[in-house]
């Protein structure tokens, strides 16, 4: 598949444009519809590729996601999430809990909101030592689906004590992209 123009000045060197041809071959999609029943199915099939989900994930006890850096997580922890095609938007639903390490982690994320490179995120609304942070803290949503918080935008730890998480439960959220166009 071509791509339109010349590549971005300054494109890093490892940068790989992710396409496939799977819309291409489609017949149902490829011509351009005329009747009413043309254009319901080139919804229909434009839907089935266009992958639009959402849901809901909760963090600690016997759940697959997990805390780190937590004396006592969390409470009632549960990530929302909608997914558009490769846009993934995540809502923190959980406040603060006790710190007794300099990290913040969720392991265990679902897969299909998993991004193909580590990518970081700024992130709002974040707490360290009892207090909101003075700028904007981040996150990096891992391959390996585990979330990273961080109170920085460049990767600063965590106080090992007092309290970590967030100001207020679901008020705060983050979008990324999955750059897997086979994540369909």
């Amino acid at each position: 598949m071509t791509k339109p123009g010349i590549p971005p000045p300054n494109e890093p060197a490892d940068f790989e444009y992710l396409t496939d041809n799977r819309l291409l071959n489609n017949g149902n999609i490829t011509r351009m519809p005329t009747t009413q029943q043309q254009w319901n199915t080139f919804i229909v099939e434009l839907n089935k590729w266009v992958k639009n989900e959402t849901g809901s994930f909760d963090i600690g006890g016997s759940e697959t996601a997990q805390f780190t850096g937590f004396s006592a997580d969390p409470a009632s922890a549960n990530i929302w999430w909608h997914r558009y095609g490769q846009i993934v938007q995540m809502q923190f639903h959980f406040a603060s809990g006790t710190s007794d390490d300099t990290d913040f982690t969720i392991t265990g994320i679902p897969e299909n909101i998993r991004p193909r490179d580590d990518i970081r995120v700024l992130c709002p609304g974040l707490q360290d030592n009892g207090g909101n942070l003075a700028g904007m803290g981040s996150l990096v949503v891992g391959s390996d689906g585990v979330i990273a918080f961080y109170t920085t935008e460049y990767g600063n730890a965590w106080t090992g004590s007092s309290t970590k998480g967030f100001s207020d439960s679901g008020k705060y959220s983050v979008i990324y992209s999955l750059r897997q166009p086979g994540k369909h």
